[in-house]
């Protein structure tokens, strides 16, 4: 674990059993600590070359199941157009991110409010 990513094993260390200087442990202890990590700890995550624990996998696929069952109450689904995306592909690489769910930040109040009317604006003239 040392040799794959020092830094996640020292930080899942710290977080799970709070020692923060590896080599005041005696190596077997050490190795011992390390095995004992969650599943979901940066370290045997990266060691399995996983993004995402299965945690936030399954509340992504509740997630989409609850969307797909939305969806389908919708005139959209009825004529079979702007079906959501899934949250469990974009998350597992298998489809690729549209980037709509990028951050915007303001430097003031009165820039989002400015912003806000404008999407308010073009809303209304789209109707």
């Amino acid at each position: 674990m040392l040799a794959t990513d020092r830094d996640a094993l020292l930080c899942d260390m710290a977080q799970t059993y709070h020692v923060f200087d590896l080599k005041s442990l005696p190596p077997v202890l050490c190795a011992t600590l390390a095995a004992g990590l969650p599943d979901d700890a940066r370290i045997k995550m990266h060691m399995r070359d996983v993004k995402v624990s299965t945690n936030r996998l399954l509340l992504a696929a509740i997630l989409d199941a609850l969307n797909i069952l939305v969806y389908h109450g919708t005139q959209d689904a009825r004529a079979g157009i702007n079906q959501p995306r899934s949250v469990v592909g974009i998350l597992t690489g298998k489809e690729k991110s549209d980037g709509s769910g990028a951050v915007t930040a303001y430097d003031s109040p009165e820039a989002f409010l400015a912003a806000r009317a404008e999407l308010i604006r073009r809303r209304d003239n789209a109707d």
